[in-house]
């Protein structure tokens, strides 16, 4: 008996609604779609927390070639470097707000320095980093942990 005969019986009863084979068709559907949307969905709320953390880093960046355009040399000689030496903190938040990551900066010698962005919030773990460093011959991005 095909489709079209059973419908067509079932209309010609006065019955309305749909059958349970028509739901459980359309739940497997939907089950399908969210089967492969999800896992998107998952990947791009870490591209979203890289992104925010390399912005800030790219701020780092310019901050750090200012000071050193004004002074020829990183800050606190190569030890200790702060945030406040170049006039920008990225562990700052916004009233109400805890920040997503722990920013640190290293400088290294009068041309080198590491400034490492780590996880502190859930889902992101200490071990979820991205680091920019600095040497004479430019400057690398690398991410380690959900961050890769």
């Amino acid at each position: 008996m095909s489709i079209s005969k059973i419908l067509g019986k079932k209309r010609k009863l006065g019955i309305k609604g749909f059958t349970i084979v028509e739901i459980l068709i359309v739940l497997v559907v939907l089950g399908v779609i969210a089967a492969a949307v999800v896992p998107i969905l998952a990947n791009q709320k870490m591209k979203g927390y890289k992104k925010e953390a390399i912005d800030h880093l790219d701020v780092v960046k310019a901050a750090m070639g200012v000071y050193y355009q004004t002074n020829t040399t990183n800050p606190n000689s190569y030890t200790g470097a702060t945030f406040t030496l170049i006039d920008y903190n990225p562990n700052t938040a916004a009233a109400g707000q805890v920040p997503n990551f722990t920013y640190t900066l290293d400088a290294t010698s009068a041309t080198t320095w590491n400034c490492v962005a780590a996880g502190a919030v859930a889902p992101l773990v200490a071990g979820d980093t991205v680091t920019l460093s600095c040497t004479a011959t430019g400057y690398t991005l690398v991410g380690a942990g959900k961050l890769v």
